[in-house]
């Protein structure tokens, strides 16, 4: 068999990996055949070198598979702690609005008790004193029919 016919059949039998390819080629009959003992033992330990080889490489696939998957999980810990992060302050915001709207409820309220307090019909001053305070009502959702009807 030719030098190249040998080639071209280490790449069939290899799928064109360099490992096989070597492999092919120590286990090739006529280089067997025209080896000598000490080469033969070289041939072994080049059988063996190549299985190393491969042990190897599965081991690198292996380790760049879990640093893949490590690296995901990291990933996705990190997007789900900055969700949580997202989602706690926006809750916090809506609190943080509810809160307002009830002070300013509560201080409207206030005020219009102070309002109806310096009500009086005594008086025309009086009168006109407690209307001046309840204007400011006439834009109150919650009191704007009550003072005007009181004004």
């Amino acid at each position: 068999m030719s030098d190249r016919a040998r080639l071209a059949n280490r790449l069939e039998i290899g799928n064109g990996d360099s490992l096989s390819v070597l492999e092919a080629a120590v286990l090739d009959e006529e280089v067997i055949a025209e080896s000598t003992p000490n080469e033969k033992a070289k041939l072994a330990e080049t059988l063996k070198n190549v299985a190393d080889a491969r042990s190897s490489n599965e081991l690198v696939r292996i380790k760049r598979s879990q640093l893949r998957t490590t690296a995901l999980a990291a990933w996705v810990a990190i997007i789900g702690v900055v969700a949580l992060a997202f989602m706690t302050i926006s809750e916090q915001r809506k609190q943080s609005e509810k809160l307002a709207a009830l002070q300013r409820e509560a201080n409207e309220d206030a005020q219009w008790r102070e309002a109806l307090k310096s009500v009086s019909f005594r008086d025309p001053a009086s009168s006109q004193m407690g209307v001046f305070a309840l204007q400011g009502f006439f834009g109150s959702p919650e009191y704007s029919s009550q003072a005007r009807a009181i004004a």
